[in-house]
């Protein structure tokens, strides 16, 4: 479990508390402005924690030398550079 987990943070900014009392997670998708691009870009931030979480495990693997560092900087790379164009390939201008 990550440090950077949401849910078991011990505080978080007091603008962010306030916005999260007033609009429940659990409320999100029924709210009438949450589709479009509130839900892409909160689908895209969810993207980019999942990838983190799996750069910071495949690093973390190679120091403790527990997978080959150069199969997975590969792997990595091509990853990254995936996940990292959909957020720009996909935004289609008005």
């Amino acid at each position: 479990m990550s440090k950077l987990d949401l849910k078991h943070r011990d505080h978080m900014p007091e603008a962010l508390r306030v916005l999260l009392e007033t609009f429940p997670r659990e409320d999100w998708e029924a709210h009438p402005h949450f589709s479009g691009l509130v839900a892409f870009w909160l689908d895209r931030h969810l993207m980019f924690r999942n990838l983190l979480g799996s750069l910071q495990s495949d690093a973390e693997a190679a120091i403790d030398r527990k997978i080959d560092e150069t199969m997975t900087s590969d792997w990595d790379a091509a990853r990254t550079a995936v996940n990292l164009g959909k957020p720009i390939g996909e935004v289609k201008p008005k």
